[in-house]
């Protein structure tokens, strides 16, 4: 390929999140909610960032440049309490 015409592939990701609120006796006034939610469902490797690398030996010949990938966070699942009193 020609010089700085090198893309990132495309990125996108799906976050799903659910809330189920309370009322508790434990809290006189008091309301609580319960959050589900799990980042990234169906676990794509998205890029960070791209780097370049280099193999081989270049006086014998056998030297090339890669463009490698680094990726973040697979599916994430996460549980939270929120709560007021």
């Amino acid at each position: 390929d020609e010089r700085n015409t090198y893309r990132i592939p495309a990125s996108h990701r799906l976050d799903l999140s659910a809330t189920k609120k309370n009322k508790h006796a434990l809290f006189k006034k008091g309301e609580s909610e319960w959050v589900f939610s799990v980042y990234n469902v169906y676990n794509r490797a998205n890029p960070f960032f791209l780097y370049v690398d280099n193999d081989g030996n270049f006086l014998s010949g056998d030297f090339k440049i890669t463009v490698k990938q680094v990726t973040l966070f697979p599916i994430i699942p996460s549980v939270t309490w929120n709560f007021e009193f």
